[in-house]
């Protein structure tokens, strides 16, 4: 999995490499056991056949590390999150905000303050805003479930007006399929 990476990145030899290299390098760097820069160079002249030296190494990872070790953390804190919510029937859309809201709390969080008060209001306002979404999600499913109610009453209105009395068996049949439609459309909801 490639790592979204900052827009104004450095134009270094690294940076040149295909996406698959990359994110091998960026799980060496960040993973446990950490790699050395020079089993790194060693392996990738190897394997890859490319070389990078143990400097190059130590560059993009003084400008990468805390971003790669603050994805690396989201992927580690949504695992065990995956892992406690097991079988349980949760919307993928909330998982992948909570991911979202993960990343954002390691991103404007100061590595220095971590634990401090400040950094747990963070938490409670971005957990809050989870509880929202959610909220919100609900509410939007309520008011297009009304709105598809209304439609389609009043797209069998006018078929019965189009179609007229003179042809009964025609407009059963509609009305039929229009009540299908209506109910596989909120089912989906």
């Amino acid at each position: 999995m490639s790592i979204d990476r900052r827009p104004n990145r450095s134009h270094g030899a690294i940076y040149q490499l295909p996406d698959e290299v990359r994110s091998w390098i960026d799980e060496r760097l960040v993973s446990a056991p950490r790699w050395t820069y020079e089993q790194i160079a060693d392996h990738l002249r190897e394997e890859w056949e490319t070389e990078i030296t143990p400097q190059q190494l130590s560059r993009y990872f003084r400008r990468e590390g805390p971003w790669l070790e603050r994805h690396a953390r989201v992927r580690e804190l949504m695992g065990k999150l995956r892992s406690q919510f097991g079988d349980a029937d949760v919307d993928p859309g909330i998982m992948d905000l909570a991911e979202m809201l993960l990343l954002e709390i390691l991103v404007n969080v100061e590595p220095q303050n971590v634990g401090s008060v400040d950094d747990l209001m963070k938490v409670i306002g971005t957990l809050s805003k989870l509880k929202t979404s959610r909220v919100q999600v609900e509410r939007l499913k309520i008011q297009m479930g009304k709105a598809v109610e209304k439609a389609f009453t009043n797209l069998i209105e006018k078929m019965r007006t189009a179609v007229g009395a003179g042809r009964p068996e025609l407009l059963a049949g509609l009305v039929e399929l229009a009540e299908q439609a209506r109910t596989e459309l909120i089912e989906e909801l």
